[in-house]
């Protein structure tokens, strides 16, 4: 399993036009192959950072994940929002239990 979250630093005064392209890619990134779950979330302590969390089957499901329209479309659409760009780890991770 592999394991992506991404930390997005936006800027204030546009932050909020994030929620309808950001529902829209988590709802098709959600019907991809291979993917476990999408989830974008707010962080507590800075109300203008969001963080997506992604869970894949495989490596090879997210880089097909990172070539899908609805991505692109996603990254295109939130670039002038952002106060820099996104900060993006990947984890390999075997589930336990």
């Amino acid at each position: 399993m592999l394991i992506v979250p991404a930390v997005m630093p936006g800027q204030p005064e546009n932050w909020a036009n994030l929620s309808t392209p950001a529902k829209t890619c988590a709802e098709a990134t959600r019907q991809e192959t291979g993917n476990l779950s999408y989830t974008i979330l707010s962080d507590i302590t800075n109300s203008n950072v969001y963080v997506t969390f992604e869970e894949w089957e495989t490596p090879e499901a997210e880089a097909a994940h990172m070539q899908t329209s609805h991505l692109k479309a996603f990254i295109g659409e939130i670039r002038s929002y952002l106060a820099g760009p996104p900060a993006m780890r990947r984890y390999n991770a075997q589930k336990l239990g």
